[in-house]
């Protein structure tokens, strides 16, 4: 009797299923038959899914800690960088805090126009310039020795100007008091830029610098918020608050300047003069191996 073949079904092609980090898995082989056993399309697709689940779960309890976790590394721990990275973050909220209100008041007490408004800025960028080149090099070398008093100096030079600006009767009170802070604004920051080069090594002063721009962008976040809740307190309210922030900045520099920066400054500077004289000695000592060497191979 012919034996009957026994019939083979169809292999059923496997389904593709979709994991939650993102990557395809294919049931494991078989004879068509439905299992729950999955295997990755490859190693590196399971490594990246597990790695993207740690990610994940880890970013989930990093929040705010995470983020200013910059703070504890490499120049950053210094207290000469903290101090420096407070005043330039108090400097830029005291301007954003100020400017909210100001610029819409200028429509309201002088009724600016747009050209008026290109012609302001136009006018106060060539103080700035003009500070910067005229001024700011031959203060910043006369006061290289102690730079905290002219960096006070220019703190409070920025509060005068800012209340001759708020309250100027004129537009032309108004112009003085802008070339005040200008002027005054174009030698701190001057001062402040030659004082972090020095603060932090070659191999550290573009990340401090980078820091110090990110902390300056996250004044420029919340200080127009701050800057309107305030001038909803009075027309008053935002110059007294600029005024005293700029009060609390000249303290800061008077109390700590001089015992964190300053410190550090010659800490650095003592080191590197070290550094120079051991490569100094190293460079002598090699002259001299070489000059004996030299010696004899002439006498043999």
């Amino acid at each position: 009797a012919a034996v009957k073949e026994e019939e083979v079904p169809e292999a059923v092609p496997a389904k593709p299923t979709q994991s939650v980090a993102g990557h395809t898995y294919y049931p494991v082989s078989g004879k068509g038959s439905e299992t729950e056993e999955v295997a990755p399309l490859d190693t590196a697709d399971a490594s990246a899914a597990s790695a993207a689940e740690a990610s994940a779960a880890a970013g989930s309890g990093g929040g705010v800690s995470g983020f200013f976790s910059f703070l504890s590394k490499g120049v950053c721990r210094t207290a000469a960088a903290r101090v420096l990275l407070v005043l330039r973050f108090g400097l830029s909220l005291a301007f954003h805090v100020f400017n909210t209100s100001f610029n819409v008041g200028l429509k309201e007490r002088f009724n600016f126009t747009p050209k008026l408004h290109a012609t302001y800025y136009g006018f106060a960028g060539l103080v700035y310039s003009i500070s910067q080149a005229l001024l700011a090099k031959p203060l910043i070398k006369k006061a290289k020795i102690n730079p905290q008093y002219l960096i006070a100096t220019c703190i409070i030079g920025l509060a005068c100007g800012r209340t001759i600006t708020a309250l100027a009767p004129s537009i032309y009170v108004m112009f003085a008091g802008t070339a005040t802070v200008i002027t005054f604004l174009g030698v701190l920051n001057t001062a402040i830029s030659a004082t972090v080069s020095q603060i932090a090594g070659s191999d550290q002063v573009g990340g401090f610098i980078g820091t110090i721009e990110g902390v300056e962008s996250f004044s420029g976040i919340i200080g127009p918020t701050i800057g309107g809740l305030v001038a909803k307190t009075g027309t008053m309210g935002p110059l007294a608050t600029v005024c005293t922030m700029y009060a609390g900045l000249t303290t800061l520099v008077l109390m700590t300047f001089k015992t964190s920066v300053m410190s550090q400054i010659e800490s650095l500077a003592k080191d590197a003069a070290k550094e120079d004289e051991a490569q100094a000695k190293k460079e002598m000592e090699a002259e001299v191996e070489a000059e004996a060497e030299a010696e004899v191979i002439t006498t043999g």
